[in-house]
């Protein structure tokens, strides 16, 4: 089984407004652990393997815009396993990842230690609400997360996020 990222994803931190992400051409494949009753399916993805795109000029806009050139804000994935059911397309992933901010690659911040559960149910939190999408006979759904950010202990990124706060994402995903 493989799930692959594509366009028209959505992040999000804190009181900020939304990023416009294009995550086409990301993911990776499953390893089934094992298949239980009512077609739900137990898989692990092997985070050595599985690719997500950097948010940059490239892949981002903020407001609209491009984010600028010299930003980058790499995705490590340490973690993405859970359930899929084919019957009825409901997806539950754990999911944790480190989003690591670098300017012009000079300079680099901590880490943002990302965990989160992505369904296709309802999210909602005291800033965030948002609605997956099952998935579809053609394999499309949309997964979504909240998570909470705690500080960094680095007083500019800290600051500047206003950490601790809560994070969102919406991915659109093809998974077949």
């Amino acid at each position: 089984m493989r799930l692959t990222s594509s366009k028209g994803c959505l992040l999000a931190i804190g009181k900020y407004p939304h990023f416009k992400y294009n995550a086409n051409g990301g993911g990776g494949e499953a390893i089934l652990l094992e298949k239980k009753v009512n077609n739900t399916k137990y898989i692990e993805f092997c985070p050595n393997t599985f690719q997500i795109p950097s948010l940059n000029w490239k892949t981002t806009k903020f407001l609209n815009l491009p984010l600028p050139p010299g930003i980058n804000i790499k995705i490590t994935m340490d973690k993405l396993a859970g359930t899929i059911n084919t019957d009825s397309g409901e997806i539950n992933l754990d999911f944790e990842a480190r989003f690591t901010l670098q300017i012009f690659s000079k300079i680099e911040f901590p880490n943002l230690k990302i965990i989160s559960c992505l369904t296709t149910n309802k999210v909602k939190t005291k800033h965030f609400s948002s609605e997956g999408q099952t998935m579809q006979p053609n394999g499309e759904a949309r997964i979504v997360g909240i998570s909470n950010i705690k500080k960094t202990n680095d007083y500019i990124l800290d600051k500047f996020l206003g950490l601790p706060t809560e994070a969102l994402a919406e991915l659109q995903c093809v998974v077949g």
